[in-house]
């Protein structure tokens, strides 16, 4: 997956990117696929089961982070130009207890301000 955001100003501003891939409301990330993005520490973290105890690994590590939800492989961010980045990621989702339609919802901040979580779409982990 790629996900992709804009800043007004400068892309330098967007420090961290989340990405939930949940059932329901974005208030759902127990049982979720939550990753979460920071730019200034170079990391990329997956929440637990509960959906509050993260685990990190610097981007590009081959190591994988996971939960009973899903696995995260290679993470980045890629810098396309202009005032956008790109959050990559490379994820597989845990056959049987997390199969079916997830929404997706993505938010992105700067240091002062947060895009609150964008509903993008749906994705059917299978």
């Amino acid at each position: 997956f790629t996900f992709t955001a804009s800043d007004s100003a400068n892309q330098a501003n967007l420090a961290t990117g989340a990405i939930l891939f949940t059932t329901g409301s974005p208030s759902n990330t127990a049982g979720a696929c939550y990753v979460l993005f920071n730019r200034t520490t170079g990391l990329v973290g997956l929440y637990d089961d509960t959906g509050t105890v993260l685990s990190t690994k610097a981007f590009g590590a081959s190591s994988a982070l996971s939960n009973s939800q899903c696995a995260v492989g290679y993470a980045g961010i890629g810098l396309p130009g202009g005032n956008t980045v790109q959050f990559i990621l490379q994820v597989q989702f845990i056959t049987g207890p997390f199969s079916g339609a997830k929404t997706v919802y993505f938010d992105v901040s700067e240091p002062s301000a947060t895009s609150g979580w964008v509903d993008i779409g749906s994705w059917t982990a299978q």
